[in-house]
């Protein structure tokens, strides 16, 4: 194969690009490096995405209608009476948390996963993997997912 650049490969440089490498030397690697590093162009851009992604999370507690809280209560018991048998079952819970910085009523809704470890009838707290949730805010249930 015949390469058509083989003949200038290696004639020497212009001049003019002689004249301009003299005044600006090319950097070491190190330096070069530096150029092509990541900056932050906008400076606090990335935190107020963060805030403001977290704001949208941010909704008005919901009530449950009275067939929603009926499901709801089976589910409850259900689980709770395995818990009582010495069962410890997997669920999948999404409950809602007031954002102590908004109005009241304004939170958002978190979900935890695990194991049902203990419920405490004094305080209608459900404890799920370590995650203690209070039954009151709980919203939905489910244990086969």
């Amino acid at each position: 194969m015949h390469n058509p650049y083989a003949e200038m490969a290696y004639l020497p440089y212009p001049e003019v690009l002689q004249k301009v490498w003299e005044r600006h030397p090319r950097m070491n690697l190190t330096d070069r490096a530096k150029i092509f590093s990541p900056f932050a162009a906008l400076r606090g851009y990335e935190d107020e995405i963060a805030n403001k992604r977290f704001e949208n999370l941010n909704v008005q507690k919901d009530e449950l209608l009275e067939d929603s809280r009926a499901e709801l209560d089976e589910a409850l018991n259900a689980l709770l009476e395995r818990l009582e048998n010495g069962e410890h079952p997997s669920v999948y819970v999404t409950y809602f948390v007031q954002n102590p910085n908004l109005e009241k009523g304004m939170g958002t809704y978190p979900s935890a996963k695990g194991t049902l470890q203990k419920f405490d009838a004094h305080t209608k707290i459900l404890t799920i993997a370590g995650q203690k949730i209070p039954l009151s805010s709980i919203r939905k249930i489910f244990t086969h997912f």
